[in-house]
């Protein structure tokens, strides 16, 4: 029986890529593995470049998102990359498939919260690729980032004895797609608000990225959308470490414990 790719997940199917991917460029410093790939940019400048795609009913779902803040979301999610990887985003490539029922008033508000969310970093949009598509809206977008030699953090340095800190509260937007999808639990008009907002209109942590990059604060980092402890998994299996987690320190809000809470899980 054939196996299915199910059955590898995510990083699975990335780690079997990353078994046949030897670059042969020696401009390439850093190819997949981890949230950029970082390329000699001549001298003491690095390039750095990623992607990510979001697929409709996989990664949002349009009755319960407004195109600017899907516009938004489709940035944030490529800056939040580039600061892991202490960088300053630069430019940024845009494929979209696009599906019939879309009208222009749709396009026009997406592209306002795309282009609102690249302004606030200074990126420029330079250009991408548009498709039809027949059944699921799909957006890709290419982000490039810059840094110094010195100012590009890896997941590969962490070292015994690091401390393991986090850029802010972590299960707001896990806690806002709970929401969304109606599930067990009912929180204040006030919360319901600020957990959504974390994940229609995620805040990429870029200035905190630079800050720890060019100040030389911290030896590892890494993007946690996908969770603290598989993301923190990366890290130490990158860097040939093991880490502890208190979870009674990990910075939950209020609203994300509450919520957990009336819909009987943990927060940890």
């Amino acid at each position: 029986m054939v196996e299915r790719i199910d059955s590898l997940g995510e990083f699975g199917i990335i780690g079997l890529f990353r078994q046949e991917s030897s670059p042969e460029r020696q401009w390439v410093i850093n190819g997949i593995g981890d949230d950029c790939a970082v390329l000699d940019a001549g001298g003491r400048e690095r390039l750095l470049v990623t992607t990510d795609m979001l697929v409709e009913g996989t990664h949002f779902l349009r009755d319960h998102i407004t195109p600017g803040q899907l516009g938004h979301k489709t940035m944030a999610v490529n800056l939040s990359d580039i600061a892991a990887m202490g960088g300053e985003p630069t430019a940024a490539f845009l494929a979209m498939g696009l599906t019939h029922d879309l009208d222009i008033p749709f396009i026009q508000e997406f592209r306002h919260g795309l282009q609102s969310c690249a302004r606030a970093h200074r990126v420029d949009l330079l250009g991408g690729d548009t498709v039809s598509c027949r059944h699921d809206l799909t957006l890709c977008l290419t982000l490039l980032g810059r840094a110094d030699q010195d100012e590009v953090i890896r997941r590969s340095g962490a070292c015994p004895g690091d401390s393991v800190m986090l850029g802010g509260v972590v299960g707001d937007s896990a806690a806002g797609l709970h929401l969304v999808l109606g599930k067990a639990g009912t929180v204040s008009a006030e919360e319901r608000s600020r957990l959504l907002k974390a994940h229609h209109m995620p805040q990429a942590q870029v200035a905190l990225g630079r800050l720890l990059a060019t100040r030389r604060l911290a030896t590892a980092m890494i993007d946690v959308s996908d969770g603290v402890l598989q993301d923190l998994g990366h890290i130490c299996e990158e860097s040939g470490v093991g880490a502890e987690v208190d979870a009674d320190r990990l910075p939950v809000s209020e609203a994300a414990r509450r919520l957990a809470s009336l819909a009987g899980a943990g927060c940890a």
